[in-house]
């Protein structure tokens, strides 16, 4: 099986799984309190040598594709990482917003996000994916609660922080709606906040099931459109008759 190199945020409940055994996964922290520009500014500063970095485990060939899966925040920090160095793009084969956020800071409002990314896009040579959450009575946490009854004045589709349309990212692929909250869709604060989290639904997020999802969805189209890019240069490359 050949080997991917992939950057998450979190799934940490399911990495464990046989799956993705032969994935390397790499997590990059950022401050949820911190402005954009601020984190944007550490991800520049970061990313090239992660990108770099060779698989830990040496049986395996040199990956061939890079997927930056962004959550919440992160998914306007990043966007605006790649924004001010373009150049980063060239060592990314995809990009998937989870959830992305429009924040509590001032840097996330609506109007300031995307005012930002229409002055300065991120590059347009990578394919952008989303991945937006709607919640419930079944599935919002306790501590989601008064934020999401608030963004019911909005709109009835919103994860509890985020509303739906808010979570697109511009000129990207939708790769799914989840019937889950902000924090059950990518993140598992029961273990350490059981009372915050309390939901109706005693049931978890199947978390496993979207991430395969995003890597097979993600791996199908880069492999054709690389086969298609292949075909196009022998095509090209065929000498006239």
């Amino acid at each position: 099986m050949t080997a991917y190199r992939y950057r998450v945020s979190h799934f940490s409940r399911v990495l464990t799984d046989p799956e993705f055994r032969e994935i390397d996964f790499v997590t990059i922290p950022l401050s949820g309190r911190s402005g954009s520009e601020h984190n944007a500014q550490l991800l520049i500063e970061m990313l090239p040598a992660l990108l770099e970095k060779p698989l830990a485990q040496g049986s395996h060939e040199a990956p061939t594709h890079t997927v930056i899966i962004a959550y919440s925040k992160g998914v306007a920090d990043t966007l605006l990482a790649l924004s001010n160095a373009p150049q980063l793009g060239e060592s990314i084969d995809a990009f998937v917003g989870v959830a992305g956020a429009v924040g509590v800071v001032d840097s996330l409002r609506t109007d300031t996000r995307q005012a930002t990314l229409t002055a300065s896009p991120a590059p347009d040579s990578i394919p952008y994916y989303s991945v937006v959450a709607i919640t419930s009575d079944e599935t919002i946490s306790r501590g989601l609660t008064t934020a999401w009854q608030h963004l019911l004045r909005y709109d009835a589709r919103s994860d509890g922080q985020v509303l739906a349309v808010d979570a697109l990212i511009p000129n990207s692929r939708l790769l799914a709606y989840t019937h889950a909250d902000h924090w059950g869709v990518i993140i598992e604060p029961e273990l350490d906040y059981p009372r915050l989290v309390a939901r109706a639904s005693p049931k978890l997020f199947p978390q496993d099931i979207l991430l395969k999802a995003i890597l097979g969805q993600v791996l199908t189209d880069l492999d054709r459109d690389q086969n298609v890019e292949s075909d196009a240069a022998a095509w090209a490359a065929r000498p006239s008759q």
